[in-house]
């Protein structure tokens, strides 16, 4: 859709947006302008992308357990020492 079209079009968009009235020519100009974005309208395939993403996350998620654990550990081990120091 060339700009002017798309300008024309997103006038009368607004309008109904706005619950005003169009006339039938608006009206009709209007519905099928919106078609045509419609169909112009490209999704893109995300699912490769989605999948790294989750493999990535689970990673992180393995990673973050092993440190938690880790911290336990040390905390753990300065609690020992403490308490050998209090004596």
């Amino acid at each position: 859709m060339d700009p002017h079209t798309y300008q024309r079009w997103w006038a009368l968009h607004l309008r109904a947006a706005r619950c005003e009235d169009l006339t039938a020519v608006e009206r009709a100009f209007y519905e099928a302008a919106l078609k045509q974005l419609q169909q112009e309208e490209v999704l893109e395939d995300h699912s490769a992308g989605l999948r790294d993403l989750r493999v990535a996350v689970a990673a992180l998620q393995g990673e973050h357990a092993q440190l938690h654990a880790q911290r336990e550990k040390l905390d753990a081990e300065i609690a020992a020492l403490e308490a050998t120091l209090d004596e």
